[in-house]
C-alpha cells in the first residue's frame, strides 16, 4: 500500500490524501519522523485537513512534544468543533501542561468530547491513553 501512495505523490506532489495517508501508515509503523513529515506536507498543501492536524497532534502528544500536540490539535478542533477525538486529544494534551489555566481548559475539552461520544468514558478510566490514527 505504501508503495501505490509513494506513486501517487510522484506523479502529483500536491495530493495532500497521499501525504496523508503515507502519514498514516508512517504513524502506525511508529516512524514519528516519517509521520510528522508526511503529515505537515499534507497540511501545507491544505491547511485546514482536519485528519492531518489531529493525527499530527497525537503525533506530537506521543512523541511529549505537548505545545505541538496543542497546536494543531487546537486547529483540528476549529476545523470540525463536533470531532469527539479531536476534543478529547486536546483535553489530554492540555492536561499534561504545568498551567492552572490550561487545567480549566482541558476539563472543558474533555467534556466537550464526552457530550460528542459518551463512548469515551470508557477512555477515561485511563487517561494515559492516547488514541492512534483515525
Amino acid at each position: 500500500m505504501k508503495t501505490q501512495f509513494e506513486c501517487l505523490i510522484r506523479h502529483d506532489p500536491n495530493d495532500k490524501y497521499g501525504w496523508y495517508n503515507l502519514g498514516v501508515i508512517a504513524q502506525n509503523a511508529k516512524d514519528t519522523r516519517a509521520a510528522t513529515q508526511d503529515f505537515e506536507r499534507a497540511i501545507t498543501i491544505d491547511p485546514h485537513f482536519e485528519a492531518a492536524l489531529y493525527n499530527l497532534g497525537v503525533v506530537r502528544l506521543n512523541v511529549k512534544d505537548i505545545d505541538g500536540a496543542v497546536t494543531y490539535l487546537s486547529r483540528a478542533v476549529a476545523g470540525d468543533p463536533r470531532d469527539a477525538n479531536a476534543h478529547w486529544q486536546l483535553g489530554l494534551a492540555l492536561a499534561r501542561t504545568d498551567t492552572h489555566a490550561n487545567s480549566g481548559l482541558a476539563v472543558k475539552q474533555l467534556n466537550a468530547a464526552l457530550k460528542l461520544d459518551p463512548s469515551l468514558v470508557n477512555t477515561a478510566l485511563n487517561l494515559h491513553t492516547v488514541k492512534g490514527t483515525r
